[in-house]
């Protein structure tokens, strides 16, 4: 799961992230509630998109004031 989680944070897409671990180990996805996982990926990827978005801005403010 925490790789699963990194990831996400590294920027990659969670569609991709979640079909991957899904191939890898179908016997698992397929026994289990994914539904919490899932979830929390969407949180993860929403902070670290929200994040990337606050230091462009951030950078652009900056540079505005230099």
């Amino acid at each position: 799961m925490e790789a699963l989680i990194a990831s996400v944070e590294a920027g990659e897409d969670l569609e991709t992230v979640i079909r991957s671990a899904r191939e890898q180990v179908p016997d698992l996805w397929d026994e289990i509630d994914t539904s919490l996982l899932e979830d929390r990926l969407v949180k993860v990827q929403h902070a670290a998109l929200e994040a990337g978005w606050n230091s462009m801005r951030e950078s652009k403010t900056t540079a505005e004031k230099e």
